[in-house]
């Protein structure tokens, strides 16, 4: 009966060490829930920042096609100018070789009308 009535130190390291387990476990628990927490804060921050780069990035390409309509804009425009002065320049050209022959037969009229008065004497006062 000594042995009912003696403390069994095997049966309280026994226990002690499944307490010592059980806290442990529940340390880790506990301390996992908190890197959840925080792991799941981080995902929706993360979330949200791809959010705005990506309407950042959405507001970027429509500007960049903005632009791109614009330059295609003056890209007509400036051929269309580009025909507009080689109209011009054409029309210039016509127009001198009109005036140059204006001018020789000017001359040549001239010309006639000096022999004319040439030919018939002295002008008359």
């Amino acid at each position: 009966m000594e042995r009912g009535k003696r403390f069994d130190v095997k049966k309280l390291n026994t226990r002690l060490a499944l307490a010592m387990l059980i806290v442990a476990i529940s340390l880790v628990l506990a301390g996992s829930g908190c890197g959840w927490q925080t792991a799941r804060y981080n995902q929706l921050k993360l979330q949200s920042t791809m959010d705005n780069h990506a309407q950042q990035i959405a507001s970027n390409m429509l500007r960049i096609e903005e632009l791109a309509k614009a330059i295609n804009d003056v890209a007509q425009n400036q051929a269309k100018l580009q025909e507009q002065i080689v109209a011009v320049q054409n029309n210039t050209d016509l127009l001198r070789e009109n005036m140059i022959a204006v001018l020789k037969q000017l001359k040549e009229q001239l010309s006639q009308i000096s022999s004319q008065i040439s030919s018939t004497g002295t002008w008359q006062k």
